[in-house]
């Protein structure tokens, strides 16, 4: 797994109703239902880390977070994990 081969993530917003927002390099913008897609995953690599929007299914979209948004992925992910 390369870093290169997947769309890379230029911004993270997280939204209302257990969402994230990735804006990617081209300006395409694609929403996680975080509820939707319980098994994300980030897996960690030399340039940063790949976000794969369910580690179960191979056919999953995944994407290319540079070292410096690794820790914005994060946190959106675990705002919207927190229960109350």
């Amino acid at each position: 797994m390369t870093a290169g081969t997947f769309p890379t993530v230029a911004r993270v917003d997280a939204l209302p109703f257990e969402q994230v927002r990735l804006t990617l390099e081209d300006g395409r913008a694609v929403t996680v239902d975080l509820e939707a897609a319980p098994r994300a995953l980030l897996c960690p690599l030399p340039s940063g880390a790949v976000l794969l929007e369910d580690w179960q299914n191979a056919t999953t979209p995944a994407y290319h977070v540079p070292a410096h948004l690794g820790a914005s992925v994060r946190a959106a992910f675990r705002l919207h994990r927190v229960g109350a």
